[in-house]
């Protein structure tokens, strides 16, 4: 078992500067599996703080094994050595856990797109007065409100923000179009991402001209016919 000590340094190397007694100590420290593993001497200072860089870095196990100070080693040393602690069965256990916590459901995935195809820029936008630079006459202007789309909690639809020489910045939302798409394959509206909702046939019949529509709904037709006529059952001679 570690000391509530071992503990604060633990958290203090993992950006959260609190003491035992304190509320976030106390949250962190029974709600965190890498903290809990940790405090129960199930793994290393290092190896905990490999975790939780190998998970907000995109799985990059050397980024991991570098920002856990395994020592001074070359790019590939890192690499071996991420890779091999990423192998430990009491770290494999931990950070799936910690992916599962982060996991989404179909519904929720859903329910991300639709916010990001939907994004409004007023959520962004505070409209102000300012007098114009050429007529000194009052005017409306629209200037980037971070503040508000906090508030409205809507900042996890932002991709990038750009700020210039003179202070000014501006917002890119994430790709509405990319969004859209990936909806639109769940609905299973594109044939390559669902062959049994738009038949290949059919998609080429719905493509062709009407003339060819219709001699392809006529051979279609004449098919049909034709097999009905060779399964009927011959009549009877009295």
């Amino acid at each position: 078992m570690r000391s509530p000590k071992d503990t604060e340094e633990l958290l203090r190397a993992l950006g959260i500067d609190c003491k035992m007694g304190d509320e976030v100590f106390e949250l962190v420290a029974s709600s965190s599996p890498t903290v809990k593993a940790y405090i129960q001497g199930e793994i290393t200072i290092q190896e905990a703080l490999f975790i939780e860089n190998y998970l907000s870095n995109g799985f990059n196990a050397a980024r991991a094994a570098e920002a856990a100070s395994y020592g001074a080693l070359t790019a590939g040393a890192y690499g071996k050595i991420g890779q091999s602690v990423a192998k430990k069965p009491a770290i494999r256990k931990i950070i799936s856990r910690r992916i599962a916590e982060k996991a989404l459901n179909a519904d929720e995935v859903l329910a991300e797109w639709a916010e990001v195809a939907k994004a409004d820029m007023t959520y962004f936008l505070t409209l102000t007065t300012v007098n114009h630079p050429l007529h000194d006459e009052p005017i409306s202007v629209a200037v980037p409100d971070l503040a508000k789309a906090a508030a409205l909690g809507k900042l996890h639809l932002v991709k990038k923000v750009k700020m210039d020489i003179n202070g000014n910045f501006s917002l890119e939302l994430r790709d509405q179009d990319a969004a859209l798409l990936q909806i639109a394959r769940n609905h299973g509206m594109f044939e390559k991402d669902n062959a049994l909702t738009i038949p290949r046939g059919l998609a080429e019949l719905l493509n062709a001209t009407a003339e060819v529509r219709r001699e392809k709904i006529a051979e279609y037709r004449q098919m049909l016919e034709g097999e009905f006529t060779e399964s009927a059952p011959e009549e009877s001679e009295d």
